[in-house]
């Protein structure tokens, strides 16, 4: 019965991108927080700095829905690997957010995975949310592709 309980309060949405840029390019837009208003349509402020144990503010404008502030505390950085984060509201909801890169064509690509797990008491009655947020993901990744692939440390792309 518990294991059964556990499965209906854990849900799990992952999408994926692949950028034509190597990993360290990927990871130095992901990153720059102050860069975020001009490329990303969810995250439109984002504060804070990328240490284990810290929280960081991000300003989210999420395809449905209002605006809202969210402080997740950093749990993983691994530059150019994976970022991930957990917010919570204690014993009700947690949702932990991961970006993992990984290279690809010897290194002059990313394969990027984002995603979320989500459990709690609440997350059967989340199905609206959770399926938002997959569609958040897929526009987030779109926009960071866009972004790394014509700025790429400060230099625009030359067209093949």
């Amino acid at each position: 019965m518990a294991g059964r309980l556990r499965a209906r309060c854990t849900r799990t949405v992952s999408t994926t991108v692949d950028i034509d840029r190597p990993a360290a390019d990927v990871w130095a837009v992901l990153t720059d927080f102050d860069g975020y208003p001009e490329w990303n349509p969810q995250i439109r402020r984002a504060d804070g700095e990328l240490v284990p144990g810290r929280r960081v503010t991000f300003h989210l404008h999420p395809p449905v829905g209002p605006p809202m502030r969210i402080r997740p505390r950093v749990l993983i950085v691994d530059p150019a690997r994976e970022l991930r984060l957990r917010g919570s509201l204690p014993g009700i909801f947690s949702g932990e957010h991961w970006f993992e890169l990984e290279p690809i064509d010897d290194g002059r690509g990313t394969h990027v995975t984002q995603g979320e797990t989500y459990r709690g008491l609440i997350v059967p009655l989340l199905g609206r949310v959770v399926a938002t947020s997959l569609i958040g993901f897929q526009q987030h990744n779109a926009a960071l592709k866009r972004r790394v692939e014509t700025v790429s440390t400060g230099r625009r792309r030359e067209p093949p």
